[in-house]
């Protein structure tokens, strides 16, 4: 039986550190253990947020539930192939009047003694015990095995007759039915049991891709919690330079004290924007309201620098490999595979259906006997006075006019395989559709996220050296240009904030988008496999 539990993200690699924060694209950061949540100082690591989604996620339950029932529908399809055995132990008791003395005219009556009794009764016991065995091939043809063996104990109520004899007999046979057009091969025997098995393995695909869903779902909740945090802390270091600067310059600076205000005017937007930011992630990670307070510090980390991945980013070669890659990994595809090909069974099982039915059906038997109600005599008659085999051949045909129903059933057939069929293609279809999207999406990130990085450096460095310099401090047309500088400094630090996010959502989605977020064996007890470089890397990069 297949187990759900094993899909469900018992995550293979080893869980250890916290991640450090990452300079390089090309860099694995360290992964942090699992835990439940425990209050709002603990760090909460993105491997964290995974199990704890997939823990909780009613979309993977339920899905996990169509995988079960699945399973069991292939198992009952292969119920029809297994050996069936019948047993039957009875007691017959029978009582036959041959002749009545009374009712027989004085001329058929005479040779009888008056001493006979009136009538004649046979009463007989007849024990019997029946044993089969039959099996259904998956090639259509199927066998049967039966052996009938029964005791007859003749009692006789004549005087002076000669005695009766308990009689045994046995009866063994063996008979083979081969369907020659309709009904053979495993087109037409196995294509239930087919059926069901390429339904529970689409049905295994499709909750390993939504696996997928649910955790890029929360990767993206996560990165923009990361986001949030990243950004607070950012305007919470502003407001205390410029609490600096009105320590130096005092509160008379009407300018100042407004860009204080208006600094703490952002740390409120900042905190609001936190808060808004932990709830989304705790509605994806499914967890209760009352678990959202637990909620600690984001403690995985994107990389910063990525301007060698841009200067080798291929548009036109990535989207290919891309695709490829995609087609050949992605599950929700693999499933649709699937579900084309169990149409395409009962497709072909419902051509060949249209068939006369003609079979061939041969049988071999024996007939064994022996005297007295002994056991031994009662079981011995299965070898006992054989006098030869019985054999016997017929060919059966039969062929509705009109063929209607296996026509009408061909139809339907042929009508669900070509629906399969539009959405295996309209699936490639999209898949290819939202590569080419993953495409620009993360070159137009990149190039925002490099040319980001140098703003806020620039911007960064230039308010380090104006703030340390007195005459921007000790004069009004100094002080305003600082106040500008780091004004604009602020901003390029929040967009910056969202070119990281949206670019590292952006790979995450590329992963997804090529079937490459998570690793899946094909061994559907095997554990899926998650590493951070799946996660913070490009495909073919």
């Amino acid at each position: 039986m297949y187990r759900t539990q094993a899909i469900a993200l018992s995550i293979a690699i080893a869980l250890g550190t916290h991640f450090p924060v990452a300079t390089s694209a090309a860099e694995a950061p360290a992964q942090e253990p699992t835990a439940t949540l425990t209050s709002a100082d603990a760090p909460l690591g993105l491997f964290k947020v995974m199990r704890i989604t997939l823990d909780n996620a009613p979309k993977l339950k339920l899905q996990r539930m169509k995988v079960d029932a699945a399973s069991a529908q292939e198992q009952m399809a292969g119920g029809s192939f297994d050996i069936n055995t019948t047993v039957v132990a009875g007691y017959q008791n029978t009582g036959q009047t041959n002749w009545v003395l009374d009712e027989l005219t004085p001329e058929h009556r005479a040779p009888f003694p008056a001493v006979w009794p009136n009538h004649d009764t046979r009463n007989k016991d007849i024990p019997y015990l029946v044993m089969g065995a039959g099996k259904k091939f998956r090639t259509g043809i199927s066998t049967d095995l039966s052996v009938t063996m029964q005791r007859i104990d003749d009692r006789q109520t004549i005087p002076r007759m000669p005695p009766t004899v308990t009689s045994n007999t046995t009866q063994v046979k063996f008979s083979v039915k081969i369907p020659l057009l309709k009904g053979a091969g495993r087109v037409s025997a196995a294509a239930q049991e087919t059926t069901a098995r390429l339904n529970r393995q689409a049905s295994v695909s499709s909750l390993q891709h939504s696996l997928t869903a649910i955790m890029l779902d929360s990767i993206k909740a996560y990165w923009d919690y990361k986001r949030s945090t990243v950004y607070l802390k950012q305007v919470k270091k502003a407001l205390d330079r410029v609490d600096g600067w009105v320590d130096q310059v005092g509160s008379s600076n009407a300018n100042l004290q407004a860009y204080l205000e208006n600094t703490k005017g952002k740390l409120t937007d900042a905190q609001q924007d936190l808060e808004e930011k932990r709830i989304a992630l705790a509605q994806a990670m499914g967890i209760p309201a009352s678990e959202t307070a637990k909620m600690g510090t984001p403690v995985t980390d994107i990389p910063l620098d990525w301007d060698n991945v841009l200067a080798s980013f291929d548009k036109e070669a990535l989207g290919k490999a891309w695709q490829e890659v995609a087609i050949a990994n992605r599950l929700d595809l693999k499933a649709a595979k699937l579900q084309l090909e169990a149409a395409g069974v009962q497709q072909a099982k419902a051509r060949k259906d249209r068939l006369p039915r003609l079979n061939l059906d041969l049988s071999i038997g024996y007939a064994g006997f022996k005297h007295y109600n002994a056991a031994s005599d009662f079981f011995g008659s299965f070898n006992s006075n054989i006098p030869r085999t019985d054999n016997a051949a017929s060919l059966t045909f039969a062929y509705p006019i009109g063929n209607n129903t296996a026509e009408g059933v061909y139809a339907l057939r042929n009508v669900g395989y070509q629906q399969a069929l539009i959405g295996h293609n309209e699936a490639q279809r999209g898949v290819r559709l939202s590569i080419g999207r993953s495409v620009s999406n993360v070159y137009g990130r990149l190039q925002k996220t490099v040319q980001m990085n140098k703003t806020v450096s620039s911007y960064e460095e230039a308010v380090k050296g104006m703030q340390g310099d007195s005459k921007y401090i000790g004069s009004r047309n100094g002080l305003a240009t600082l106040i500008d500088t780091e004004e604009k400094f602020l901003t390029s630090v929040e967009d910056f904030s969202f070119a990281v996010v949206d670019l590292a959502k952006a790979i995450a989605e590329t992963r997804f988008n090529t079937g490459t977020l998570i690793t899946v064996s094909e061994d559907i007890d095997a554990e899926a496999d998650v590493k951070m470089e799946q996660i913070i890397s490009l495909p073919n990069m």
